[in-house]
């Protein structure tokens, strides 16, 4: 039914939009098929459906994107995953801004350990160089949804740099503090990364010893206790579980990221990513680019639906050839996000769609 959800929703929204109110939305869904909607759209049902719509308009050559809005509210919800693509960008702008002659998103990167709780990074059996690199971390991030490669760009960055750099472009409301499907960290240890040297060639090039990153947001989202209850080392707690300390982004915030990596001309100079028009290639290739066109890393057991939610379902295959997605996948505590870029070159139809549902019924979480 989710997966009917979405698709739906992409058809809705695949027709020559024209209205600007900010009851567009709400009015389309409506006037849709009420046995796909009408369901999950009841609030009381707890499905706590947010909906961001950009439509573009070329008719100037400069891209103009209008937004329209379903049930965009302050509460809180969890982003999961989604919040990965947010720190790939950031972490190709790093390497690009450090302008050392010989170093660039394809040199080997190696994590130090200096906590405990911290890990090495020193080889990657899933890249064809066999060792990591800020570039296949970030196609590891994009094809997949991998988690330790996220949490390796996040060590490279930290809080308050991914959190400040993002509000300098212009991206409301950021609370990006944690590694994501890890454990042995918490709060605090978050606020530590680790030791990072890239090199040119066998050469070190650059090294940044352990650091201190701590951010504090002046953002408080709204109802950050949910649910009925949660388990915690494998006991039930039959209390509302706190997210205060957990990852957050405003779902429109969410998608002017993508909106920023495909349409940067779209936004003023002082607000779009600091990287060369190769890095924009790159990262718009490994958004859109499907897991069995891969070479590095291989990936010939995934469908093409996978990390794709928008008319894909997150699953299958390709429902056609001439329709990409570009976009970035959450699913956590029950929250299914999705934030994308989708062009049809057969229809010329092209829009930018952010929505979450909440599909937790019973209330409990982890």
């Amino acid at each position: 039914m989710i997966k009917t959800l979405f698709l739906a929703l992409f058809a809705l929204l695949s027709i020559n939009l024209q209205a600007q109110t900010s009851g567009f939305l709400t009015n389309l869904l409506q006037k849709a098929d009420s046995s796909y909607f009408t369901p999950f759209l009841k609030q009381e049902n707890g499905h706590e459906i947010q909906i961001v719509y950009g439509q573009i308009d070329r008719s100037s050559g400069i891209p103009r994107i209008t937004h329209h809005f379903h049930n965009l509210h302050s509460n809180y919800w969890y982003p999961a995953s989604s919040i990965k693509l947010p720190v790939a960008a950031l972490a190709l702008e790093f390497v690009h801004k450090l302008g050392i002659e010989g170093l660039d998103k394809n040199s080997k990167i190696i994590h130090g350990a200096s906590r405990p709780e911290q890990s090495l990074a020193v080889f990657d059996s899933s890249a064809l160089e066999l060792y990591p690199s800020i570039g296949h971390y970030i196609r590891k991030v994009c094809l997949y949804s991998d988690n330790d490669a996220y949490n390796r760009l996040f060590e490279l960055l930290g809080q308050s740099y991914i959190n400040e750099r993002l509000m300098e472009l212009g991206v409301r409301a950021p609370r990006i503090l944690h590694r994501v499907g890890i454990s042995g960290f918490d709060a605090e240890s978050n606020k530590w990364i680790n030791p990072i040297s890239i090199f040119n060639g066998d050469s070190l090039a650059y090294y940044r010893g352990a650091a201190f990153r701590e951010y504090r947001s002046n953002y408080i989202p709204q109802d950050q206790l949910l649910g009925k209850g949660f388990y915690k080392d494998g006991n039930l707690i039959n209390e509302p579980m706190d997210f205060s300390s957990k990852n957050y982004i405003p779902l429109d915030a969410l998608l002017s990221v993508i909106e920023r990596v495909m349409m940067p001309e779209a936004f003023a100079k002082n607000k779009q990513l600091n990287i060369s028009r190769e890095d924009y290639k790159f990262l718009w290739k490994a958004m859109g680019q499907y897991p069995k066109e891969s070479m590095s890393p291989k990936l010939n057991d995934m469908e093409d639906g996978y990390v794709k939610f928008f008319l894909n379902g997150g699953e299958g295959k390709r429902i056609n050839k001439h329709t990409r997605i570009f976009n970035k996948v959450g699913f956590a505590y029950g929250y299914l996000t999705d934030v994308a870029y989708i062009v049809d070159f057969k229809n010329q139809v092209e829009f930018f769609l952010g929505a979450v549902i909440h599909v937790n019924e019973n209330r409990i979480f982890n």
